[in-house]
Order: C-alpha cells, then sequence, then structure tokens
C-alpha cells in the first residue's frame, strides 16, 4: 500500500513539475509577446509624436512666413506715408519702438537696440510676442491714415473743391 501511495505521489509530483514547467514556458512565452507588443505601441507613439512635432514646427514656419509678409506689406505701407526719403535713395521712419526701412523694395525694421526684427518678409526668430504685437499695430496706423485722407477728400468733394 506504501508502495501505491508512494507511486501516485511520485506521479503526482511529476504531473505537477510538468505542469508547472509548461505553466513557467506559457508565461515566458506571453511575456515575450506582450513585450513585443507594448515595443511596438511605444515605436508606433514615437512615430506618431515625431509626426505631430514635424507639423506644428511646419505650421509655425508658416505661420512666421504669412506674419512677415504682412506686416512688410504694412510697413511699405506707413513709410509710403510716413518715411522721409534719404540721400541715399531709401526711405526711413523711427518709431519709439523701431526703426523703419526700405531700399530698393526690401524692407528692414529693427529694435532700438539695432538688432533685425524683421528682414524682407522674414522674421527674426529673436523677435519677441511683444514686438509682434508692436508689428501687428503698424497695419492700424495706416488704415487711421487711409480713413482721415478719404474723410478728407469726401469733405472736400462735398464743398466742390477738388484735389
Amino acid at each position: 500500500m506504501i508502495t501505491i501511495f508512494l507511486r501516485v505521489r511520485e506521479n503526482t509530483d511529476n504531473v505537477r513539475d510538468e505542469l508547472n514547467q509548461q505553466i513557467g514556458n506559457l508565461t515566458q512565452e506571453l511575456r515575450t509577446e506582450v513585450d513585443g507588443v507594448k515595443n511596438t505601441v511605444d515605436q508606433s507613439l514615437m512615430g506618431v509624436k515625431s509626426a505631430i512635432d514635424n507639423t506644428r514646427t511646419e505650421l509655425r514656419a508658416a505661420v512666421d512666413d504669412v506674419k512677415g509678409q504682412a506686416i512688410e506689406q504694412s510697413v511699405k505701407a506707413m513709410l509710403n506715408i510716413l518715411g522721409k526719403d534719404n540721400p541715399d535713395g531709401s526711405r526711413s521712419f523711427k518709431s519709439k519702438t523701431f526703426d523703419f526701412e526700405q531700399q530698393d523694395g526690401n524692407v528692414i525694421v529693427r529694435a532700438k537696440n539695432g538688432e533685425a526684427v524683421l528682414t524682407d518678409a522674414v522674421l527674426s526668430p529673436n523677435v519677441s510676442e511683444q514686438q509682434l504685437q508692436a508689428l501687428d499695430k503698424v497695419q492700424s496706423v495706416v488704415d487711421i491714415h487711409n480713413k482721415i485722407e478719404n474723410n478728407a477728400q469726401q469733405n472736400l468733394e462735398s464743398r466742390g473743391i477738388k484735389r
């Protein structure tokens, strides 16, 4: 009887050991698969993040390009109104914050410290948000001047006087 009991115990131990081995193998396979899926997901997320960063950078560059062109057009209009002609053929205007100059169609805006803020419709990478806000006001100066001119012209025309 003891022999049968020992055999049953030995067989039970063998089955248990075999099951534990199979469970260990399956656990390792599952860990390997899960790690592989995790790595694939991590790589995909890094790719998406990189694509988002690239798109964000391209979008900022496009916005800065459009801003630079718009500011340059406003500065040209302002220089036509307020600029003074210089002996070298350039046209310039100095405000509290900036020095504006146009030479042969090329526009440059410098901060009072001499640092270029805008050159040929390209904003400096060092331009501050405050400088951009100040440059955005150039168009309103042009608009106000044009409104005053239009009102004056209408007043003259209503009185029968032509320029």
